[in-house]
């Protein structure tokens, strides 16, 4: 029997990590934070010293004075704390380049704008022709280029905080699972008066479950309000969108079809409710028509 106590060999001592060092930018006297501090403080004083020379015209000295403290609250609410005062450079570079880029013609930039015309949807959603390939349950979507494509709608699940674990493992399984050059997009779009959508759920509710003489009383009523509710509502939809990528015809496509889209299913409906694959034609062109607009086109 080996003693431990005067074995000549030590066990392996794990390795310390090595962590990234970072100045404290509050300390550092030539850190953004202290730089952009003293900046701040030059311009205001600059602001009083001009204000200042206008002695004689009380006006004047209250409306070069008035700058002051709108630089003190940007300041305090946007350059004060470091993490912050990294946001709002961020945020000023991104409007500078979204100046400059257009009138000097320079590279491609990220374009800051909250709505798009349809022209710029077009470039996003350049669906060219809707191919039936199996009535009901095979439809690609054709882009420019011989690019290929399906469309799936669906909702994500909530997650609580204990099944974060499990949520960012399927997020790697899809990640890995996406071939090179292929792109999976998710877009969320809100539409107004969405009635026909919630009567059509209530519909399908109606039609599930036991039946029972509260439910089904419980339910009419819910009908009867949405149908009489005339206040403008506003309800957020999902579509999917999986690239199956240059095809030179529908037979490539169909191959690139088989290989990505069945596998892929698999790995989205744990992650979605409710997912469908969009088939029918008229769907389609309904989700495009609601994407570029701001109503719900209900397909009949």
């Amino acid at each position: 029997m080996s003693d431990d106590s005067i074995s000549p060999y030590a066990p392996a001592r794990a390795p310390k990590p090595l962590r990234s060092y970072k100045s404290d930018p509050y300390k550092h006297i030539f850190s953004r934070w202290s730089i952009t501090k003293w900046a701040t403080y030059a311009i205001c004083a600059a602001i009083f010293l001009i204000a200042v020379s206008y002695t004689n015209d009380i006006i004047t000295m209250a409306e070069v004075l008035i700058f002051i403290p709108f630089i003190g609250v940007y300041y305090w609410f946007y350059l004060y704390d470091a993490r912050e005062m990294d946001k709002t450079f961020t945020r000023w570079a991104f409007r500078y380049n979204a100046i400059k880029i257009p009138y000097l013609k320079q590279t491609k930039h990220v374009k800051i704008k909250f709505r798009m015309n349809h022209n710029e949807l077009e470039d996003l959603l350049t669906l060219q022709e809707i191919i039936v390939v199996k009535p009901g349950v095979i439809t690609l979507l054709k882009y420019k280029g011989n690019k290929y494509g399906v469309m799936w709608r669906g909702y994500p699940k909530k997650y609580e905080n204990d099944s974060l674990i499990e949520l960012e493992l399927r997020v790697k399984k899809f990640l890995d699972s996406l071939q090179e050059n292929l792109v999976f997009k998710s877009i969320w779009y809100t539409i107004e008066n969405p009635k026909q959508e919630a009567r059509k759920a209530l519909e399908i509710v109606s039609t599930e479950g036991e039946h029972t003489k509260a439910r089904d009383i419980h339910l009419q009523g819910l009908k009867a309000y949405v149908d009489q509710d005339s206040r403008a509502q506003v309800v957020g939809k999902y579509v999917y969108f999986m690239d199956l990528g240059y095809c030179q015809n529908q037979k490539a496509a169909m191959i690139q079809y088989y290989a990505i889209v069945p596998g892929l299913e698999n790995i989205l409906k744990p992650a979605l409710n409710g997912l469908a694959r969009v088939n029918n034609p008229l769907d389609i062109y309904g989700i495009y028509g609601e994407i570029w607009g701001v109503k719900e086109v209900v397909v009949e």
